[in-house]
Order: C-alpha cells, then structure tokens, then sequence
C-alpha cells in the first residue's frame, strides 16, 4: 500500500473512531446518567457506580473489525504482483510460475485474535480511566465540601476525561477566578475573553462557567481525538502484518526470504526517532529498532515495551521486500 492509501484510510477511520467516542461520551452525560449516579452516591456504593460506567457499550470493536478488513483487502491486492515476481523468479527456466489465489481473511484465528486483543486493550484502558476520575473526582468533592447533587455533576461533567485533563480543567477555572493572566497560556481555553483578562477585568460568573464548559468540551474532543489516531494507526498497521503473513502463507513462501522496510512520513510532524529509521531493514518477524532503544514490530507496536512517545498519533508505515 502508499503513504497515500494509508493516509486516505486512516483520515476515514479516524474520523469514525473520533464520532463514535463523542457519541459514547455523549451518552454517559444525559440527565438519566445523573440519576443514576445520584442513586449510586446514595447507597454509597462507588464499585457499583464504577462498574455500571464500565459496563457501558463502547462501539469500537466495529470500527477496528472494519479498518483491519478494508486494510487486509488493499495490502493483499497490492503484495499480489510483488509475490508473482517472487514466484516468476523461483520458477525453473522453461516452467510457469505457480498462480495463487490470495485472500485476506479476518476470521483467520490469529486475525481475530489480532481484533479481539486491540479491542480488549482499548476498552481496558477507558475503563481504567474512567475509575481513576471518578475516584479523584470524589476525593476532590470531600476536601471542598460539596453537596451530593454537586458531587454527581461533578462525575459527570468528568467521566470523559482523564485524571490529568480533569485536573487541567480545574486548575483552568481557578485562574479564571483569580483574574490570572496565566489562564491565556491555556491552547484550548475559549478566547473570547481574552482582551478582558488582558485588561485585568474581573469576569461574571456566568462568562466563567461557559468558559470551563468549552474547556472542558476541547478537552473531551482532543481525547476522543487521540484515542481515534493512536487507535486508527495500530488497527491498519496489525491488518498489514496479518495480510503479509497470510500471503506468503497461502502462497508457500519462505518467512526467510521476506524483509520489512520502516517508511517515514518525512514531514515537520515526523518523529525525529522514526526519521532517524527511515528505510531501515528487518527480516520479517524481527523488530525494528529506534535509536532511543526502543522495539517496535510495526509502527504503533507496544508489544515490546515501546514507550507512548514512540506510539502516539505515528503515521509511519512498511513496505514489504522479498529476496532476490
């Protein structure tokens, strides 16, 4: 596949993944939701009110199903005439080259292993994170004082974000109301209060907290923003290694003969540690190796330990060489 495929790909992906956590987050902040929290709170049963956000349905499995399938169809058309040049040259002077049918198929154990295993990641990791703010947010609450319905909002208006963000968000508002110039150093804060800051103007309280509200909505997108292209990455690039392993198994060719090459998107966004890589060599099934030290199998690979600084938003790819 080119750089120009995958990107296409990955933009359609992504832009699936980024809607669907919006309508997940969506749906964990209606006014039902914050009953049942309030009931939750009541009973003082906290694993409970953990487990029933966790036990939310999150429409992922889908989306990564999907990028795997359209992602294994294209790697599989675009290896075929490379494997018939392989065969062409293996064949004997005189005989033709064997023809083999090449077909991805997602329901091959170790592909649905592939998708069971990213999904289960992924929605471990939400749950996870869910659990941790809904704790930080109650820990919070005590030391201020507040009053149960304003605890439950707090959970709410919380739960999609992680603890960092949560505390980002708070830490935000507190400079909003202490008149903070500091509070203009924030990317994501809403500007349309900016001159009046500047000026040093106190701000009403209404202006505050439609200012949070934005902060916090910027936050919950780039979040849902991240997850989709870390997400969206790892699902196209797994779906190439399977469909490389399932060509040259269908076809009989040796593991043996068959290289990967690291291909860097070579732009101001590239990483300098994957710029570094750019047409480095392995055999299939041997990682590539980044100069910090770091082990990947494929771009996105956390397999092996790579940090999240070698994995988050890469839009590196491989292309596939076979021995002469």
């Amino acid at each position: 596949m080119s750089i120009a495929e995958i990107e296409k790909l990955l933009d359609k992906t992504e832009a699936k993944f980024a809607k669907a956590f919006r309508e997940y987050i969506k749906g964990l902040k209606s006014a039902a939701q914050l009953k049942i929290v309030m009931q939750y709170l009541e009973n003082n049963d906290i694993e409970g009110l953990v487990k029933h956000f966790n036990n939310s349905k999150k429409p992922f499995a889908s989306i990564i199903a999907a990028a795997m399938l359209e992602t294994g169809y294209m790697e599989t058309a675009s290896l075929q005439p490379k494997i018939k040049r392989y065969l062409d040259r293996k064949t004997p002077p005189g005989l033709r080259s064997p023809v083999v049918g090449i077909e991805f198929q997602i329901s091959n154990e170790r592909a649905a292993q592939i998708l069971r295993e990213q999904t289960a990641t992924l929605i471990t990791q939400i749950n996870e994170t869910q659990r941790q703010v809904i704790y930080a947010t109650l820990a919070d609450a005590q030391i201020e004082g507040k009053h149960p319905r304003d605890i439950g909002r707090a959970i709410v208006n919380n739960i999609g974000l992680t603890t960092r963000q949560e505390a980002a968000v708070k830490n935000y508002e507190r400079l909003l109301r202490a008149g903070s110039k500091e509070a203009l150093t924030r990317d994501l804060r809403d500007r349309r209060s900016d001159s009046k800051i500047r000026r040093g103007a106190a701000l009403d309280e209404s202006q505050i907290q439609r200012m949070v509200i934005s902060y916090r909505n910027r936050y919950e997108k780039y979040r849902g923003d991240m997850i989709a292209r870390t997400e969206s990455h790892k699902a196209v690039n797994q779906a190439q290694q399977e469909a490389l392993r399932q060509s040259i198994e269908q076809a009989g060719i040796n593991p043996n003969d068959v290289k990967q090459q690291w291909r860097s998107t070579r732009d101001k966004r590239t990483r300098d540690s994957h710029d570094a890589i750019n047409g480095q060599k392995q055999k299939l099934g041997q990682p590539f190796v980044t100069p910090s030290g770091a082990k990947l199998m494929h771009p996105s690979d956390t397999s092996l330990g790579a940090p999240a600084s070698e994995v988050i938003q890469c839009r590196c790819t491989t292309n596939t060489i076979f021995k002469d």
